[in-house]
């Protein structure tokens, strides 16, 4: 038995994102239709694949303000160009497709034995519909929990969330 561990840096739209308090999660979610029939109740008895969802998250230690301000304010023009976390409360114009709006997220793998994958990329990252950034307004660390969403995009012949390497 082999147990893994280790760090892993993060990139967004090529910033550095920063220190993660315990890391990045991955989450896969499997969508279906179940299928009943009155034969059986309330038995689910099969069902067809209805694709699914993909997220990363974590919890931000320390972080890079024009990193933080592409990621949670993405919408904005002016944040994801310039940087200028000071204009947070835009609330922009709304109708903008997330696939148009989603940047690149890249996962490094510390140097080591284990580092496997040595990289994680999303090509079509975006904060998490629905997902709320809460701001510690307080004399404490200005941690922050961020999600991920990560949309599906054509590589090669397949379809993906993310490549390993």
């Amino acid at each position: 038995m082999t147990f893994i561990a280790g760090a892993y840096s993060a990139t967004f739209n090529a910033q550095a994102v920063g220190i993660l308090e315990d890391g990045w999660e991955l989450e896969q979610t499997v969508q279906a239709e179940m299928i009943r029939g009155d034969n059986m109740g309330d038995t689910t008895q099969d069902g067809v694949f209805r694709g699914g969802d993909c997220f990363i998250s974590g919890v931000m230690r320390e972080y890079d303000a024009a990193a933080f301000g592409a990621i949670a304010h993405y919408w904005d023009s002016t944040i994801g160009q310039l940087g200028t976390p000071d204009a947070a409360g835009i609330v922009d114009n709304v109708g903008k497709l997330l696939s148009g709006l989603a940047k690149q997220l890249v996962l490094t793998a510390a140097t080591g034995p284990n580092a496997v994958p040595a990289t994680i990329t999303a090509d079509k990252a975006i904060l998490a519909p629905g997902f709320p950034i809460r701001y510690i307004l307080a004399n404490r660390p200005r941690v922050i929990a961020i999600r991920f969403q990560l949309l599906p995009y054509t590589s090669g012949t397949d379809v993906v969330w993310w490549e390993e390497t």
